[in-house]
């Protein structure tokens, strides 16, 4: 095994198939799409939640084509936040969701010149864990001190889907032979029901900096 282990590697130099690998980090802006979203009432905002992003990645091929293979560790999820005010007093809710993913993504890179690609591909991501954070604050009147915060683990498979599926849109910016920005966006395609009763799909915008050795 290790024979031929050494022998695919020679290859793969020889041909100069190979022709990058670097590693990448930045954050991820992520949310959620779907019918049954669960904060559909209108006194609840939704705004973006941010996530760190790292992962390593390989480039090969030649010309204006080529493709590139990346995995590494995303954070995604999303936030629901509220404010219930009345003559008896006011408090505010913030829940958040959080889950950590492993991600494989593949994509197709058509350099439109030297400095400048527009990417589109398919992202897998494997569920690690998640969390759900329920914070409250600011709490005035009858309500203060009513609430109590508290945050539950989730159970991959039960609560949240094992897996996620996204289509990758996005563009590669390099600004010398080493240093690149990465910009995409992830539609995902897979609910996170585990049971796929409910219509609920996360959708990430990632910005990365990149250095290609």
């Amino acid at each position: 095994m290790k024979k031929i282990t050494v022998l695919l590697i020679a290859i793969v130099l020889s041909n100069n198939v190979f022709s990058q690998i670097g590693i990448k980090a930045g954050l991820n802006l992520s949310n959620v799409y779907g019918e049954d979203k669960i904060f559909l009432d209108d006194d609840f905002s939704n705004p973006l939640k941010t996530g760190l992003r790292m992962s390593v990645f390989s480039q090969f091929g030649d010309g204006p084509y080529k493709l590139t293979i990346e995995t590494g560790f995303s954070q995604k999820g999303f936030i629901m936040k509220d404010e219930e005010q009345d003559a008896l007093g006011s408090v505010k809710a913030k829940s958040s969701y959080n889950i950590n993913y492993l991600d494989l993504n593949s994509t197709v890179n058509f350099f439109v010149s030297d400095f400048i690609s527009i990417n589109t591909g398919l992202g897998l991501g494997v569920a690690l864990n998640g969390k759900a954070k329920l914070e409250f604050y600011d709490e005035t009147g009858i309500y203060e001190g009513v609430f109590q915060d508290n945050t539950d683990d989730a159970e991959i498979g039960e609560d949240i889907s094992a897996f996620d599926l996204g289509l990758l849109l996005g563009s590669t910016f390099y600004l010398n032979e080493n240093f690149l920005i990465d910009a995409n966006y992830c539609l995902g395609l897979l609910t996170l029901d585990p049971d796929g009763d409910d219509s609920v799909f996360n959708h990430v915008i990632a910005v990365s900096l990149g250095y290609a050795f």
